[in-house]
C-alpha cells in the first residue's frame, strides 16, 4: 500500500471522528441548557401569584405606555404615578396624603390619566350617561388643543353605589383622546391639583 494514501486515510478519519465528538457535545450542551430553563420555569410557576392589589405599583411602569407614548405631564409637588395591571395604558395618579392605589376599588385612584377609547372630542358624545343628578360639559382649548371639560354627579344606583362625582378632561392629541378623570365623593380638596395636571398635558 502506498504510505501516502494510508496518511490521507488516517487524517480523513480523525477529522471525521473530530467532527463527530464536536456534534454529540452541542448536542449535549444543548439537552442541558434546555434542562436548565425547563427547571427555572418550572420553579418560577410554582411561586404564589401576587393578587392585583399587591400588584399595584407606586412607580412609573410600561402600564402607562400607551398614554405616555401621545403626551407628557407634570404632576403637582408630593404628587405620584401608580398603576394596575388590569389597566395598561393608564396611569393611576395619587395626591400627596391621599394614600395609594387599589386596583380592586372603583375608582383605584383619585386621578386617572387614560387613552379614551371612545374617541370623545364633541359634549353630544358624553351625553348618554345613566344613573346621573348632574351632568354638564364645556369646550376649550389646553396647550393649543381642543378639550372637552365634564363633570357628572352619579347617584347611590350607578356602580359607584354612593353620590360621586367625575371630572374629566378629554383632550384632542391629533393622535387621540387623552382623559384626564378625577372621582371624589364630598369635597373636591384636590381641585387644584386636578387642573394644574390636566393643564400641564402636552403632546409629544
Amino acid at each position: 500500500m502506498n504510505p501516502d494514501n494510508d496518511r490521507k486515510y488516517v487524517q480523513v478519519k480523525k477529522v471525521t471522528l473530530l467532527i463527530a465528538a464536536l456534534i454529540l457535545a452541542a448536542l449535549f450542551l444543548g439537552w442541558l441548557l434546555g434542562r436548565s430553563s425547563n427547571s427555572d420555569n418550572a420553579s418560577n410557576n410554582n411561586q404564589p401569584q401576587p393578587t392585583s392589589s399587591q400588584q399595584a405599583s407606586t412607580t412609573p411602569s410600561t402600564s402607562g405606555e400607551d398614554v405616555k407614548s401621545l403626551v407628557t405631564f407634570k404632576l403637582p409637588d408630593g404628587w405620584t404615578e401608580a398603576s394596575c395591571p388590569n389597566a395598561a395604558g393608564s396611569v393611576f395618579i395619587i395626591p400627596a396624603g391621599a394614600g395609594g392605589v387599589d386596583c380592586d376599588a372603583n375608582p383605584s385612584a383619585p386621578v386617572k390619566v387614560s387613552v379614551d377609547t371612545s374617541n370623545s372630542d364633541d359634549c353630544n358624545d358624553l351625553q348618554n350617561v345613566q344613573n346621573v343628578s348632574k351632568h354638564i360639559c364645556s369646550s376649550l382649548f389646553i396647550n393649543d388643543k381642543k378639550t372637552l371639560k365634564a363633570e357628572t354627579v352619579y347617584n347611590q344606583d350607578s356602580s359607584y353605589k354612593k353620590a360621586t362625582t367625575v371630572q374629566a378632561y378629554y383632550i384632542n392629541t391629533g393622535k387621540g383622546i387623552i382623559k384626564v378623570e378625577y372621582v371624589y365623593e364630598g369635597s373636591n380638596e384636590y381641585q387644584t391639583g386636578f387642573d394644574e395636571l390636566a393643564k400641564s398635558i402636552a403632546v409629544k
